[in-house]
């Protein structure tokens, strides 16, 4: 039988007992481990696991670097719309399902940019932040609205979407505004 292979994580060991099936996760501190069965058939070596790892480690950094979308309130709302970036602001309610379906999707658009893109994405929650709302005239929900670096005042942002990924939509409508070829997904 081969011995189990154990990979060291910065918050604990990975104890996969290859012939039980079985793998062990101890924390790093005192306690009891944690015992877990698998049921599957594949059974993985160490470089498996290692490259799991590694693959891990990859997207935890590229979610560090990839913006996120910002919760808009009263407090923040003139200081991220002072001219210093682009800003695309979603404007929603909590009830609207159309807001719901692009979220993830507007979620997914931000990431795709990174501090260097001078871009920001946030979205505005339209019952808690009447002022906003009535401020730049927003009337149904969800809308968009797009300050470009150098502008304090808002532009239009009409979204139109035929087909497709609502991310790539919102990604094609934010590259064209920036001036830029779209990346090859879209």
């Amino acid at each position: 039988r081969s011995p189990p292979c154990t990979v060291v994580i910065t918050a604990g060991t990975y104890v996969w007992n290859r012939a039980a099936a079985v793998c062990s996760v101890s924390p790093t501190s005192t306690g009891d481990p944690i015992h877990r069965t698998h049921n599957t058939r594949e059974k993985m070596s160490y470089a498996g696991y290692l490259m799991k790892g590694l693959l891990l480690v990859g997207l935890l950094a590229h979610q560090a670097l990839a913006i996120n979308v910002i919760e808009i309130d009263s407090d923040n709302f003139k200081p991220i719309t002072d001219g210093s970036k682009n800003v695309l602001l979603k404007f929603y309610t909590p009830d609207c399902h159309m807001c719901d379906v692009i979220d993830p999707e507007f979620e997914y658009a931000a990431s795709k940019y990174d501090e260097s893109d001078e871009m920001l994405f946030g979205r505005v929650n339209g019952y808690r932040e009447r002022d906003i709302v009535e401020e730049l005239g927003v009337a149904g929900y969800p809308v968009f609205k797009w300050w470009k670096k150098g502008a304090t005042e808002a532009e239009p942002f009409y979204y139109v979407h035929y087909s497709g990924r609502h991310g790539h939509t919102l990604m094609r409508m934010v590259n064209d505004r920036l001036g830029r070829d779209h990346h090859e997904e879209l």
